[in-house]
């Protein structure tokens, strides 16, 4: 993978949650609630991921706002239950700006997120770097916490092109997390999804998508990829 440039450590290990990654969302920084948008999304679009060909918001998921995009989570559908959900958040973090932060708390333990969404600021115009940069952040925050974490290694090559259900067009990259020594659900594997692309104001914006793949899972690993792939297909301007 490309190597983020050295840097003081920006996270404690119990912070990472905050950008979707692994331990419990406990960062201090100052939130402001998100609108949500209660209106649906319905459209059709080819995609050269597993997505459907059409979408229609399903029942007991709602809309989540950052940076001019919106997209939907299961916010209340089965397995999943409303309360458990952490707030839409916008925050900042020195350098590190996410919007719509969202987190399900996994196992009942403080030890991470069983699923968790939020939008990254993009300073690259093409899809294909954007989606490798938005995962060399994610990453590279990691690393930074420990070198007992790895990142299977990514390039501009395994981004796909993917388009939405509104048509939104981009570069989707997929790598995996691993922990060498289970947590407290007994995860060792996390799924890191990053879609780039482009608000209606020109501005890039990458989704960030994480998942547990293993250990006291809410839902199968099966499961929990289909619901972030239809998270990432529900992708629209705001």
């Amino acid at each position: 993978m490309t190597s983020p440039a050295p840097r003081s450590r920006l996270f404690t290990g119990p912070m990472l949650a905050a950008v979707g990654v692994i331990v419990a969302l406990a960062i201090a920084v100052v939130v402001v609630l998100v609108t949500r948008d209660p209106s649906g999304s319905e459209a059709s679009a080819s995609s050269s991921g597993t997505a459907p060909a059409t979408y229609s918001k399903p029942d007991g998921w709602e809309t989540v706002t950052g940076y001019g995009l919106s997209w939907d989570y299961p916010k209340s559908a089965d397995p999943f239950e409303s309360a458990k959900w952490s707030n839409p958040q916008d925050g900042t973090v020195q350098s590190i700006s996410l919007e719509g932060f969202i987190g399900y708390p996994t196992c009942d333990k403080s030890s991470g997120k069983e699923l968790t969404a939020a939008t990254l600021a993009l300073e690259v115009d093409d899809p294909k770097e954007g989606a490798n940069s938005a995962m060399t952040t994610t990453g590279g925050i990691v690393l930074q916490a420990g070198d007992e974490y790895s990142l299977s290694s990514y390039s501009n090559d395994d981004v796909e092109d993917y388009t939405t259900a509104s048509g939104l067009k981009g570069g989707r990259l997929t790598a995996t997390l691993t922990i060498p020594e289970a947590d407290a659900c007994g995860t060792t594997q996390y799924a890191i999804t990053t879609f780039a692309t482009k608000n209606a104001s020109g501005e890039p914006v990458a989704l960030i998508i994480v998942h547990r793949m293993d250990g006291e899972l809410l839902a199968s690993e099966n499961e929990l990829s289909d619901i972030a792939e239809t998270m990432a297909f529900s992708l629209r301007e705001e």
